[in-house]
């Protein structure tokens, strides 16, 4: 989520903070990571044996945690449409930094048809009720963007919807130089299962 250098993600250090609180999710960490780089290492070593399935289509809802006294918080839908659009571009490998990848994956870079997954504004909701994908809050929350009372309704923030079946995304000011982080999906924090964002980058 950092568009340039100044504004940093904050994964590494929400995630210390949490294994400072559950020290048992360390090796649980270390094990998702695991897995992920040996599936990803099967999918690269698979490349071209067999037809790619279709697209993998997930539905994202963005909770929009808004505040009347600040501005920034009152993100557009062309702003949101604007990130999908990001979103999608490094999925599909035409994104401008695409080629500027990490030196992890050394030689094995991945390929729009290694991937084939798609992200799109939720069209239901958890009820199938119709939805635009975007939800919006008045709350003070947007401001203050305490972690964890973003991810709960009854600290004023917004609960998820089910994790297993959206990509939920909240949106809140965050403080200077925070650009947004994110939870890898523990099995005892699945309500924070999902991604913040800082309002003032949405769409910039």
């Amino acid at each position: 989520f950092a568009h340039d250098h100044v504004h940093i993600c904050e994964h590494d250090s929400k995630l210390e903070q949490l294994f400072e609180e559950f020290p048992h999710f360390r090796e649980e960490d270390a094990a998702l990571r695991e897995k992920m780089r040996l599936a990803a290492n099967i999918i690269l070593e698979n490349r071209g044996l067999k037809e790619a399935s279709s697209n993998v289509r997930i539905p994202v809802v963005w909770h929009v945690l808004r505040d009347s006294s600040d501005a920034d918080t009152d993100i557009s839908t062309s702003a949101i449409e604007n990130e999908m659009a990001w979103l999608n571009e490094w999925y599909s490998a035409t994104n401008t930094y695409y080629n500027d990848a990490s030196s992890y994956w050394s030689s094995n870079i991945a390929v729009a048809n290694d991937l084939k997954i798609s992200f799109e504004l939720a069209s239901f909701d958890p009820s199938g009720n119709p939805t635009t994908g975007i939800t919006v809050h008045d709350t003070s929350v947007a401001v203050t963007c305490g972690d964890t009372e973003i991810f709960r309704s009854a600290e004023g923030g917004v609960d998820s919807w089910n994790t297993l079946e959206y990509m939920n995304i909240w949106t809140c000011e965050l403080s200077t130089g925070s650009a947004g982080y994110a939870y890898l999906p523990f099995s005892n924090t699945h309500y924070r299962d999902g991604i913040v964002m800082g309002s003032q980058y949405v769409g910039s």
